[in-house]
Order: structure tokens, then C-alpha cells, then sequence
């Protein structure tokens, strides 16, 4: 699939991102992170004033594959037991 004509790829080399849920389980992303975003469509019922994540890829290092701590998982871990 070709990105939309109006897409913005930006590149998030340093990442402190850590959301925590109700049943205990912590997520973590340290890892390099690139977020693709497009315009609103109005035919879609969007803003076109606004901008859309529409694909967000973790690029994960070889530190990420380990589990940080009782309830905690790394993205890259995530990744690597679900798939993509």
C-alpha cells in the first residue's frame, strides 16, 4: 500500500512512554519510534485542518526484548510474541 500523497513520516529517536492499566499490567516504549501521519478527510467526516496517525512502527533494539519488572513489558516484547 503507497502512503497517501499528503502523509508526514516523523521519526522519534528518544522515547519515555509508559501507560499503565487498571488490571496492573505497565506498558512500556523506550525504543526509536516512527509515526505516520495524513491530513483529515473531509469525505470521511475528518477536519482537514488536522492530522491523523495512521501507522505508528516501533523499531525496537536487541535491549528491548526483555520484561522490565513485575507487570512490565517492553513494546519490542509485545511485538515479538504477537506479531506485527
Amino acid at each position: 500500500m503507497d502512503p497517501p500523497v499528503d502523509s508526514l513520516k516523523i521519526r522519534i529517536l528518544t522515547t519515555d512512554l509508559q501507560v499503565d492499566q487498571t488490571d496492573g499490567t505497565t506498558w512500556v516504549v523506550e525504543d526509536q519510534q516512527d509515526l505516520f501521519f495524513r491530513k483529515g478527510r473531509e469525505q470521511s467526516g475528518e477536519n482537514p485542518d488536522y492530522w491523523f496517525i495512521y501507522e505508528w512502527d516501533d523499531l525496537p533494539s536487541v535491549s528491548s526484548a526483555g520484561l522490565r519488572g513485575p507487570g512490565t513489558i517492553t513494546w519490542g516484547r509485545l511485538k515479538m510474541l504477537y506479531g506485527k
